[in-house]
């Protein structure tokens, strides 16, 4: 496994072995490379990161997006229709790595997601209630404080993590398949956000994986566990499950 260290990237500090779960990790789930080869991944990842950082400062997107008074309808130039996303509204994303390749399996790679989903939640109103890195996609679910600002975040986290892996494995081109997809539900709709929950959390079982649910890669075990993982925070229908937290977590 790869050694623990601290990546410092202008002026912001953060433990890339950082395990989600809560868990102990269980057994080896990545094929690494003996410790000078993941030395030197990590040494690539740290440049990668500063060259990335250095240059989202200055680059703008080349199409904008529709200003926030805009109607909820019609179509971009491009031809692609334009979301509806909505106040008080939840949204599973899922992306997914281009032609679905794996490009997620290593360790060091999973770790580039959790990296930039905690620059965008520095830059960034929302709540990221679940996520979940797989070898070849990722899910969360996400609440934006204002609607119109989930476009931009997917974006930032899109763009900077594939500048990154693509910087990590040395390779060009699209990383991302096409547009992430993105199903909204109201905040109120208990069942279905328990749903969702689920269906995120029990991925790593659903694929085959020798710990099942406890996955380091997957915040499941703040809620079984009731843990800070700095990244997420409770889903409003979790917290309906019982009286006390412990309820909660025993019922979910």
């Amino acid at each position: 496994m790869c050694r623990s260290r601290e990546l410092k990237v202008k002026g912001v500090s953060w433990n890339p072995s950082v395990n989600l779960c809560g868990y102990p990790e269980i057994g080896k789930q990545d094929d690494t490379n003996d410790e000078k080869d993941c030395n030197k991944k990590l040494l690539i990842f740290d440049l990668c990161l500063e060259t990335v950082m250095q240059g989202y400062a200055t680059w703008t997107p080349g199409v904008p997006l529709p200003p926030r008074d805009a109607a909820p309808s019609g179509r971009h130039a491009m031809g692609r229709p334009i979301r509806d996303f909505r106040q008080g509204y939840s949204y599973h994303i899922t992306v997914r790595c281009n032609n679905r390749d794996f490009h997620l399996h290593r360790r060091p790679c999973r770790e580039v997601i959790l990296y930039c989903v905690k620059r965008a939640l520095e830059k960034f109103d929302f709540t990221l209630y679940a996520i979940c890195v797989m070898s070849s996609h990722v899910h969360y679910l996400i609440e934006p404080a204002r609607p119109d600002d989930l476009p931009r975040i997917m974006h930032f986290v899109n763009w900077y993590s594939a500048m990154c892996l693509n910087r990590l494995l040395g390779r060009r081109g699209h990383f991302w398949e096409k547009r992430y997809h993105a199903a909204g539900f109201r905040n109120t709709d208990r069942r279905r956000a328990l749903n969702v929950l689920r269906y995120i959390h029990g991925n790593p079982m659903a694929a085959g994986l020798s710990g099942g649910f406890v996955y380091p890669f997957s915040n499941y075990g703040t809620y079984e566990n009731l843990r800070d993982d700095g990244l997420t925070r409770w889903h409003g229908s979790f917290l309906r499950l019982g009286l006390s937290l412990e309820e909660c977590a025993i019922r979910y």
